[in-house]
């Protein structure tokens, strides 16, 4: 059987970490890059069905996709807008 192979770009390592813990809790297959440059390196050479990608992450964009994985899961930093 093959597992949907989800990609976690967070700069943040903690939450990077809670994210990935979950992951391996519930047996998901999963990759982790800690910026955008190692994001598109890792989508690239393994064509992740999920991205989870933190929309604060520096140097990236709103409204930016990738044409050839269609699904992206965008979650917040709820800590910041806790801080507004």
């Amino acid at each position: 059987m093959n597992k949907t192979l989800i990609l976690v770009v967070e700069d943040d390592r903690p939450i990077r970490n809670l994210i990935v813990t979950t992951l391996k809790t519930h047996d998901y297959k999963y990759l982790a890059a800690e910026n955008g440059f190692s994001a598109i390196l890792e989508a690239s050479s393994h064509n992740p069905d999920i991205v989870l990608l933190d929309l604060g992450l520096p140097g990236y964009g709103r409204g930016r996709s990738d044409k050839k994985n269609p699904y992206l899961v965008e979650y917040a930093d709820y800590c910041d807008q806790r801080q507004k």
